[in-house]
């Protein structure tokens, strides 16, 4: 039986002559060449590119723990305080807190000084209501007497001469009613200190002669000392002077007016 040394023996065996002899030729065919030229060494090639980075490395061991400390750290003595800085500006403002509870009440205090007397009441009330139950006809073009005063305060109206006397000067408003049995023309007049009259008439025509009521009113703008009254015009029929019917005359101060 054939071993595999054996085999590789016959095979050197077998091409040995027909290496060698290549190889001789080769080596005189590259004598002959190189006696004959020679070429010049190439230039350097170009740097390559960077190569791609390598894989990351493991992660290291941990490393040994730092000494303790002894306790003993010295300090420096303390620095003098800074200069205060500028102010800052406000904040926004916070929510309102809860209403607290309700105090209990104080003790009362002493009681003040009395005070001086009011300037209102007094001197600024004029008001006057009367009515006439006089039988006698008023005579045209003089005031009517209404010689009975239900309400007169400070005496403003006279009811002798059935004439108001402004003593405040303000916006006055007066009124009348008056029952007839016949025509009826009344008229409300107001006389200054210098003689300047002003007047408002208002008639009633009864053709029937029956008992009915006239009335009118006005408002006077009145100085110091101005009068105010109420007079018929023409011969106007007699008033009534009934008890339950009697005429009426009122006056009273809307308010008043200083200077």
């Amino acid at each position: 039986m054939v071993t595999h040394m054996e085999r590789m023996t016959t095979k050197r065996t077998l091409w040995s002559p027909a290496f060698w002899t290549m190889v001789i030729l080769s080596t005189a065919l590259g004598q002959v060449q190189s006696d004959t030229c020679s070429a010049k060494d190439g230039s350097d090639g170009h740097p390559g590119i960077d190569g791609r980075d390598g894989l990351k490395g493991h992660k290291g061991q941990k490393g040994e723990p730092a000494l303790p400390t002894s306790g003993t750290a010295q300090y420096g003595q303390k620095g003098d305080p800074g200069q205060r800085g500028p102010e800052g500006m406000p904040g926004p403002k916070g929510f309102n807190g809860r209403l607290g509870e309700p105090g209990p009440p104080g003790p009362s205090g002493p009681n003040g000084d009395k005070g001086s007397q009011g300037g209102f009441a007094s001197p600024h009330v004029s008001a006057f209501s009367v009515t006439r139950t006089l039988p006698d006809v008023p005579k045209p073009g003089s005031p009517i007497i209404f010689n009975n005063a239900i309400t007169n305060s400070g005496g403003h109206f006279d009811t002798k001469t059935g004439v108001f006397t402004c003593k405040i000067p303000g916006i006055y408003y007066f009124v009348y009613h008056a029952q007839s049995d016949g025509n009826l023309c009344m008229s409300l007049k107001s006389k200054s200190s210098t003689n300047h009259v002003q007047e408002v008439e208002f008639c009633d025509y009864n053709t029937r002669n029956l008992a009915q009521i006239n009335s009118g009113g006005t408002v006077f703008n009145l100085k110091k000392n101005d009068q105010v009254w109420l007079e018929a015009v023409n011969n106007a029929p007699r008033l009534a002077t009934l008890p339950d019917s009697s005429s009426i005359f009122n006056g009273f101060l809307l308010f008043p007016i200083t200077v």
